[in-house]
């Protein structure tokens, strides 16, 4: 099912617009056309005009100031320069589960033609999963978990996941070619900037019965449209809800002025708490110009739509705004190496296994017990690091006269991106749990049989919230009465390595119990990290 699905989507994002429908009503560009109107939301964004306009130049500039490097990796990432894009729209088929990313697709349009040698060789293409594609005019990839399309000289489409492929097959193939999201794409065909449309028709589905009272009525709105034009000075907004009936968009109207009346009273409250926040001062400054364009915002009803306009400064925000933005990136950058590095180790670690019969102990020791080295001594032939490996003496502590001489030689693996921080030797924050049913033992080394709760629930490797000499046998001795010391260093979230492989982003606001009950291998009380 799932290359089925994929092969076939691709094979229709090929054909023309024109080929899916009997007839179209109005004739849209090529970076609008291939949408189906019968799909769930779109957000369709000009963005070379974007960043050719004053305020492109003061993000650009930003950036540039603060990260030179960010929009290097943007490029590297995708194989696009983006001043070499047009266009960016993202849609969404129909809603799914496993949250919004899961149900996107992104098509990048080009003012010139791309290279597309250079857009595989920079794209995760899973070489395992590609043959079913492969042949002589070939213009679909997968990746981990979805498709890239090459659609033709001047696009690119990324499906992100099975669901999504399923969702866009089923759309293109009953395309529609009026109601829906037709009046929308046909606003998007004008001089907007930002164009953002939802088929609100499509989330019936929904316990709205559990929303406020007040809130309910707009949920009777059909279609749900924004627009935004980017001024050297401010951006002019507009919301665009369309009714079935006049007395569906009255209420509608008194219900979005309630909307307007509790985001107020929310921006107030969030400034006040950034405000005892030494780094959250540029948040708030974008914070008080919202407030002030929801002040002014006016919001009027015609016949079957209700209509909301605002204008909000950009000078300022946009420079607070673009450095946030670079510092977002950078951390979600050190987050998914770091995920990269952690799963590299479980790679290890499984080889590791396959080839002893167990799992490394926490530490290396000598015959009386005493820990010597880390067990990332132990993996370093599992990582392309045999030579490095050879060279320790394993009968000698890590810090002897010899072996601190290779402490001194940082594994690219085994280091923390964007830790920047001087210390005597390189340090790790990827440590283990040991004792006390953790899956790692100090001085014995364990066998997945024994971790009976299942691989997939037991945590194998965290990031730690101290980082140590990566040759020192210093790892987290479990215990069970004591909160886990987990490193939260990038945002919220701690990349948590588990024992079949996976990685998984544990949040901050887990409990305490659920986490013990990750770390214990054999309580009998298998639990999801999700």
């Amino acid at each position: 099912m799932r290359s089925c699905s994929f092969a076939v989507a691709a094979l229709l994002l090929a054909l023309p617009g024109s080929m899916l429908a009997d007839e179209k009503p109005v004739a849209l560009p090529p970076e609008l056309s291939w949408i189906p109107p019968n799909c769930t939301a779109f957000v369709h964004i000009r963005f070379a005009e974007l960043w050719d306009s004053p305020a492109g130049k003061i993000i650009r500039d930003v950036i540039a100031k603060s990260d030179p490097k960010v929009m290097a990796e943007v490029e590297k990432s995708i194989g696009v320069r983006l001043s070499q894009i047009d266009c960016v729209t993202l849609l969404v088929p129909e809603v799914v589960d496993g949250g919004p990313d899961r149900a996107i697709v992104l098509r990048v349009s080009t003012t010139e033609p791309y290279d597309s040698k250079r857009v595989i060789a920079s794209l995760p293409i899973d070489q395992r999963e590609n043959d079913e594609l492969a042949g002589p005019s070939r213009k679909s990839y997968r990746l981990h978990g979805g498709l890239v399309h090459l659609t033709d000289a001047k696009n690119l489409t990324f499906v992100f996941s099975e669901q999504a492929a399923v969702g866009l097959l089923g759309k293109l193939l009953e395309r529609e070619t009026t109601g829906g999201l037709s009046p929308a794409l046909n606003v998007a065909a004008q001089n907007h900037q930002l164009v953002a449309a939802l088929n609100v028709s499509q989330l019936r589905h929904l316990p709205i019965d559990q929303a406020p009272p007040w809130l309910r009525p707009l949920f009777d709105a059909q279609l749900a449209v924004v627009t935004g034009d980017l001024k050297p000075e401010s951006a002019d907004l507009e919301l665009r809800l369309t009714f079935g009936r006049k007395g569906h968009a009255d209420d509608g109207g008194k219900a979005l002025a309630a909307v307007n009346g509790e985001a107020l009273n929310a921006l107030k409250t969030a400034i006040a708490e950034l405000m005892n926040d030494k780094e959250g001062a540029g948040r708030a400054k974008i914070l008080r110009e919202l407030v002030v364009a929801l002040e002014s915002a006016k919001i009027e009803t015609k016949d079957t739509q209700v209509i909301a306009s605002a204008s909000l400064k950009t000078g300022g925000p946009l420079s607070t705004l673009a450095q946030e933005g670079v510092s977002a990136f950078s951390i979600a950058s050190n987050r998914t190496q770091s995920q990269n590095n952690l799963k590299q180790i479980g790679l290890a670690m499984h080889n590791y296994e396959n080839t002893f019969g167990k799992l490394p102990p926490a530490a290396i020791c000598d015959k009386n017990g005493k820990p010597l080295l880390s067990w990332r001594v132990a993996i370093l032939p599992f990582i392309e690091q045999d030579n490095l490996y050879r060279q320790f003496r394993l009968d000698e502590p890590w810090d002897s006269e010899h072996n601190k001489k290779l402490a001194m030689v940082a594994v690219p693996t085994l280091m923390l991106p964007g830790d920047k921080l001087k210390r005597e030797f390189p340090s790790t924050y990827y440590r283990v749990f040991y004792g006390n049913d953790a899956m790692f033992d100090l001085k014995n080394g364990t066998k997945f049989a024994q971790v009976t709760d299942g691989l997939s629930n037991t945590i194998m490797v965290v990031e730690a919230s101290e980082a140590v000499p990566w040759t020192k046998p210093d790892e987290l001795e479990y215990d069970p009465k004591q909160t886990p010391k987990l490193g939260y260093l990038f945002g919220d979230r701690c990349n948590a390595l588990f024992g079949d492989g996976h990685v998984y982003a544990l949040k901050k606001s887990v409990k305490t119990q659920k986490l013990h009950l990750l770390i214990q291998k054999s309580d009998g009380i298998p639990v999801d990290p999700d």
